[in-house]
């Protein structure tokens, strides 16, 4: 009897083990779950919602204008002059009424004649009731974007414009977020030598189609680029570039670009001045 009865006991101490673990198992799984659904909702807000590094793009709210150009700026083969925000439509009038010389044709809008969004909106580059460069709640009034032409060429000559830098570092990838606008020409790019005598505008790239089935023509580049790792910067390692044989009229605006760590035999590095 005190056999059976031991046997009894461990079935017992058995099966309420067994329910201890099956309990706390469901508990772990209640919590893994809970966790999966907190980093699930922090990823999606994340995708949206990140902060941005420095820009290493000095005056790329062209602000400071020399002769007709943001100061820093520079082409090669390229004409490029400071254009008032609302040329294209790249944002309207902070008003609340369709000014009277307001103009129906995005394609046509200028300083003069800007394009008419709605009651106190800048247009989709900017938040509903936020400022922009040139009107708007609480924004600066002296901004401008950046117009870019050219006429065709022979292939062997370059077609480049060069972001004015911020300062020096070393690095082998920039993140680029810029709006462009391509109204003549077939594609641009921003990349290591884009532009560059026989390179082909490369790196991030916008077509004139792309260009075209945006809102107002002005597509938004954001993006990841490799160029080749140098302390100089910016220049040929990172070009705004088109293609030298065709007629070019673009527009770039609010140009922004941050660097990331580079990767040494050791490590991870950035170095700067």
């Amino acid at each position: 009897m005190s056999f059976e009865k031991d046997i009894t006991d461990l079935v017992r101490a058995t099966n309420k083990l067994t329910e201890a673990v099956n309990t706390q198992i469901s508990d772990i799984h209640r919590e893994l779950g809970s966790a999966r659904q907190k980093i699930d909702i922090y990823v999606a807000k994340a995708k949206g919602e990140y902060p941005l590094p420095v820009n290493l793009v000095s005056n790329s709210l062209m602000q400071d204008v020399v002769n007709g150009i943001p100061n820093g700026f520079s082409s090669r083969g390229l004409t490029i002059e400071a254009a008032h925000p609302y040329t294209s439509a790249f944002e309207a009038p902070y008003v609340p009424e369709r000014p009277s010389n307001a103009t129906n044709d995005p394609d046509k809008a200028t300083k003069d004649t800007p394009y008419f969004f709605n009651r106190y909106t800048k247009g989709p580059r900017f938040p509903r009731w936020g400022g922009g460069l040139a009107t708007g709640w609480g924004c600066i009034s002296n901004g401008h974007i950046l117009k870019i032409t050219g006429t065709p060429g022979e292939n062997e000559e370059s077609r480049q414009v060069f972001l004015p830098k911020a300062r020096s570092l070393y690095s082998s990838h920039y993140g680029v977020r810029m709006w462009v606008k391509l109204v003549k020409g077939s594609i641009m790019g921003i990349g290591d030598h884009s532009g560059y005598r026989t390179t082909a505008p490369r790196g991030l790239t916008v077509t004139r189609e792309q260009s075209q089935n945006s809102p107002q023509g002005w597509f938004l580049i954001d993006g990841v680029v490799g160029v080749s790792a140098t302390t100089g910067g910016f220049g040929n390692s990172l070009s705004v570039g088109f293609k030298s044989t065709e007629t070019i009229e673009a527009y770039i605006a609010m140009p922004t670009i941050w660097a990331f760590l580079h990767p040494t035999p050791s490590g991870l590095s950035m170095g700067g001045s």
